[in-house]
């Protein structure tokens, strides 16, 4: 019975586990997600271009999980320069 027990609370757990690792990966965003979205409340091309090259400049600085702070921040602000 206890054995039983520990093998289905194993089973949901890893269930749990897999649903969260895809719905993460799932919402990760990408440079061009942060880019049209800068356009889409007014941010100038030039200023966009500058996200880029930043961006480009080392991409490993910048893992989807800050990507998503960006899009975030600009969701907050809105049409404000940040």
């Amino acid at each position: 019975m206890i054995k039983k027990f520990i093998v289905n609370s194993m089973a949901v757990a890893t269930a749990l586990s897999g649903m969260f690792f895809v719905s993460a990966s799932a919402n990760a965003a990408t440079a061009d997600e942060v880019a049209a979205l800068a356009r889409s409340y007014g941010y100038s091309e030039e200023q966009i271009q500058q996200g880029y090259n930043e961006y480009y400049s080392d991409p490993e600085a910048y893992p989807p999980e800050k990507l998503d702070q960006a899009i975030e921040y600009l969701r907050r602000s809105g049409n404000q320069i940040i």
